[in-house]
């Protein structure tokens, strides 16, 4: 199969996989949970930027009136304007499931031509590139971080490097491809860049200290590595001068405990798997990781193969390379303390050594898993084993096992999401309360509320006095509580804010900020409120 019919495939059969938000691809969103929400804020934002030659890196339309800098909110801006011309067609929903199926499928697709680059013959490249696009990792993360998941530039690089070792392209060839590849990761997220360009320098690193025979390769690659590098730079100096501009987070915005593999994880599978569940909860439930970023899973058929076949072909610089990779990403992974079953020993890392290193120490070290999967599975499928008559057998229980091992969850909850959103908003009724460009508080203004989806279902008509967009909303800048029951006045005083908003499912919890407001109306799902008191209210406060 060529290339293209390979990815055909892929696409064709993530569709497959996602009917039920293909069928309804107005309604549901690919990924449950509060993340894929800002996907749609994201992709109307930039939309809104093209169209009317607005300035992508500051929004007035959060956080109002003085607005906020988008330069560190994952959105994916690559991603974002190439899907431009579907978010103005079909709209923002239906835009994201596009964009999260193309990806999937570019995944796969890169993974296969990796493959076949380090040695794969057609069939097993072909099977590597799914169990990629479809690993733990790649479906834990399917839970709205496109930001993460989308790493096929990255993978497009190292094919490319591989080609450039083996004496295949030359050095401008690889430059290019390079710099073409690692300029779009940039221009869809940072992080993947910083994870992926320390665990490929401690690969060279260890691969030159254990293989002589790949030292004259790396020593004749490092200044195509170095103007790929320069050039990648460059071209993305405007996005990193954003970043550098602005004010950034110079602590972990998450607490490391939290974003580090626990060693077990790689063997232990989560719900995310059908083998995972109830039947490992007692186990997984000890993890320090949050739920949604237990994806170190790689499982033992994968890594008994994996060791069987590095055990053959432990000559070879493939393998090598394959073993060095997974394993410098997996111990990256691992944070800065060794963590057995949610016990963090006092076993220093080597990540504790970013932990004073500006940048590096914002990365989320669960997050590297990916590399070492991908690295797994590679080596399996460079060095897998021809089938003849006599290895029929032993070949099909191996790929039977690693199949079983890594089968997606069935639940099809886990996999969608449908919004909730009242019908307030979806029928455009806001209009009789709310003037354009008006500031409007939404409660909760924390991930658990959708005030930045809202602003967005109608191309930003009104502008929300806060909001969520993921990490650039976690800064202390806006993480702080301003909303107390006694400053929630001064607050809404000081954003121009004369309207305040509350869905009902969270009108109870709200009820200590919105008791000293005016009920305005109770319409489709959501309860409105004014800070301007009626005249007969504000004599009553005057009195002593």
């Amino acid at each position: 199969m060529t290339t293209k019919e390979t990815t055909f495939y892929y696409a064709l059969l993530t569709l497959v996989l996602w009917a039920p938000i293909n069928n309804h691809a107005h309604a549901l969103i690919a990924g449950p949970g509060a993340d894929p929400t800002q996907w749609i804020w994201f992709l109307q934002w930039y939309a809104h930027c093209i169209t009317t030659c607005t300035n992508p890196w500051h929004t007035t339309t959060l956080w109002a009136p003085a607005g906020m800098s988008t330069a560190w909110a994952t959105s994916t801006p690559l991603l974002c304007t190439i899907m431009t011309p579907i978010t103005l067609w079909l709209g923002p929903f239906i835009s994201y499931n596009i964009m999260a199926t193309a990806t999937i499928a570019a995944n796969a697709a890169a993974a296969r031509w990796l493959a076949r680059c380090a040695g794969a013959r057609r069939w097993p490249a072909t099977a590597a590139g799914a169990a990629v696009a479809y690993s733990p990792f790649a479906l834990t993360e399917l839970m709205g971080r496109p930001c993460v998941y989308t790493t096929w530039p990255i993978t497009c690089a190292v094919a490319a490097y591989i080609l450039l070792a083996r004496g295949r392209r030359s050095s401008l060839w690889f430059a290019t491809a390079a710099t073409a590849a690692m300029t779009a990761q940039v221009y869809i997220s940072v992080e993947p860049v910083l994870a992926a360009s320390l665990t490929a320098g401690l690969t060279l690193a260890l691969l030159y200290a254990a293989d002589p025979k790949a030292r004259p390769q790396i020593r004749e690659t490092l200044p195509g590595l170095l103007s790929a590098a320069t050039a990648t730079a460059t071209i993305a100096l405007p996005m990193l001068y954003e970043m550098l501009r602005t004010q950034h987070p110079t602590t972990p915005i998450f607490p490391p405990e939290m974003t580090a593999a626990d060693l077990l994880n790689y063997i232990i599978p989560t719900p995310v798997n059908w083998l995972g569940g109830r039947l490992w909860q007692c186990v997984t439930v000890t993890f320090q990781v949050i739920f949604q970023e237990q994806d170190a899973y790689i499982g033992i058929p994968l890594l008994a193969t994996a060791a069987w076949l590095y055990r053959k072909h432990a000559k070879q610089t493939t393998a090598k390379a394959c073993a060095c990779a997974g394993i410098c990403a997996a111990t990256l992974a691992m944070g800065r303390h060794l963590e057995i079953a949610g016990i963090i020993t006092p076993i220093p890392l080597p990540m504790d050594l970013t932990k004073y290193t500006p940048i590096l120490n914002q990365l989320i070290p669960v997050r590297i898993t990916q590399y070492a999967t991908l690295a797994t599975i590679i080596g399996v499928a460079a060095a897998w084993p021809r089938t003849t008559s006599r290895t029929l057998a032993r070949n099909t229980g191996l790929t039977l096992l690693t199949t079983l091992s890594l089968l997606p969850a069935s639940h099809p909850d886990y996999w969608y999401y449908k919004p909730t959103n009242p019908k307030l908003f979806t029928t455009h009724r806001y209009r009789r309360y709310i003037q354009p460009g008006q500031n409007v508080l939404t409660l909760p203004e924390t991930a658990e509320g959708k005030g930045s989806m809202y602003t967005a279902e109608d191309n930003f008509y009104w502008n929300n006095a806060a909001g969520w967009i993921g990490a650039a909303t976690a800064h202390p800048a806006y993480r702080q509580h301003y909303f107390t029951a006694k400053k929630f006045k001064p607050w809404l005083k000081r954003h121009n804010c004369t309207l305040v908003i509350v869905p009902h499912k969270w009108t109870r919890r709200e009820q200590p900020l919105t008791r000293t407001l005016r009920a305005l109306a109770n319409d489709d799902g959501a309860i409105i409120y004014t800070t301007i008191l009626a005249p007969n209210e504000t004599r009553k406060q005057e009195k002593p």
